[in-house]
């Protein structure tokens, strides 16, 4: 399902939820898109990974501007949604996105019965 236009400078959106995860393809084969929002804090990661070369974009975390760049493509960017995060697309891109909840992680860890996991950290019990 795709509700982006490139006429109306929003990005193109494939999500599947499965399994207590949320997988999201965005692509946008513009330029400039608006400025995004920043995305609502939750207990969960964020796993991108660069299906195509991405010329420029610039990220802020919680309100600081920590990169104005690009990646390559297979580029892997993995966030702690705890903190609050802002992107604005400068380029085309094309990418896949995984939230990860933290507590869908413990419960798999649980499952394998042997590793305890804390927030951003697991160890062996």
């Amino acid at each position: 399902m795709s509700d982006g236009d490139e006429e109306g400078r929003r990005p193109f959106v494939s999500t599947i939820g499965t399994l207590g995860l949320n997988t999201k393809r965005m692509r946008y084969p513009g330029g400039d898109l608006t400025r995004l929002p920043p995305i609502a804090t939750q207990a969960a990661y964020s796993v991108i990974i660069q299906l195509k070369p991405f010329e420029r974009h610039r990220l802020w975390r919680n309100g600081v501007l920590i990169f104005d760049g690009g990646h390559a493509a297979g580029a892997l960017a993995i966030t702690d949604l705890t903190e609050t995060w802002q992107c604005h697309h400068l380029s085309p891109f094309d990418n896949l996105r995984f939230l990860i909840p933290f507590d869908r992680m413990r419960q798999l860890a649980g499952e394998l019965e042997h590793v305890h996991f804390t927030r951003g950290h697991s160890r062996k019990k």
